[in-house]
């Protein structure tokens, strides 16, 4: 897992991670939230040609790699 932690102006920290898949991800939240009383928001970061892709397949009935 790669991350970089930046400081956020007044309270708080901003944390970016990128990690292998959702569950990981949720390990490491609940592992966070267990020691540190925060407000945990996600913003997923994707590649938006991609996430097109995947949706234009979902509409068609097929998978992306199709």
């Amino acid at each position: 897992m790669d991350g970089d932690i930046y400081p956020r102006v007044g309270r708080g920290a901003v944390a970016i991670f990128d990690v292998e898949s959702n569950e990981v991800l949720h390990r490491i939240l609940n592992e966070w939230a267990d020691i540190i009383p925060a407000r945990f928001d996600t913003y997923p970061l994707v590649d938006l040609t991609a996430t097109k892709a995947v949706l234009a397949a979902q509409v068609k009935g097929t998978t992306a790699k199709d």
